[in-house]
């Protein structure tokens, strides 16, 4: 009986070792995060605007539709990370919404494109860098309220008036 509560005692204290060993890992974590986001100075912060503008519009980036913040991180030589926060902070998106917002605008705007009259909407979507018809359809709704389809009847109707 004495070695079983001798064994529990020891539990015990490795328990309480693992759990403020692990609530300082978090700690530590939370202010580096903080840290991170502090490090970005107005400068800098509107040098990676600059960048990221650039890389996603001028260049249209978003139109690779396997694209991934890494690829963008590389193309735009900003850490991953901080990609991440200066989307997440400037644009209060995650990095796929902002990328799905930037296609769905491409996708509006060209819809009226010669070239483009031919296609259904799932090769719209596709030439917009959207991987599917779905995940197109999701993003639409998700940013515009409607679907594709219910999008451009409404602005057909609007236009009408």
């Amino acid at each position: 009986m004495r070695k079983l509560q001798n064994y529990s005692a020891k539990m015990i204290d490795r328990l309480l070792l693992f759990t403020k060993y692990k609530n300082k890992i978090i700690q530590t974590s939370i202010k580096n995060t903080l840290q991170t986001l502090n490090s970005f100075d107005e400068q800098k912060k509107q040098e990676y605007l600059l960048t990221l503008d650039q890389v996603v519009v001028a260049e249209k980036i978003f139109l690779n539709r396997n694209l991934v913040i890494r690829d963008l991180s590389k193309k735009t030589s900003i850490p991953v990370h901080q990609l991440s926060i200066l989307i997440n902070t400037q644009y209060n998106l995650r990095f796929q919404d902002y990328i799905n917002i930037k296609r769905v605008s491409y996708f509006i705007d060209n819809v009226d494109n010669l070239n483009w009259k031919k296609l259904t909407i799932e090769g719209m979507a596709w030439h917009s860098g959207f991987k599917s018809r779905t995940t197109c359809f999701r993003a639409f709704l998700k940013h515009t309220g409607k679907s594709p389809s219910d999008y451009f009847k409404f602005i057909k109707d609007r236009s009408q008036e």
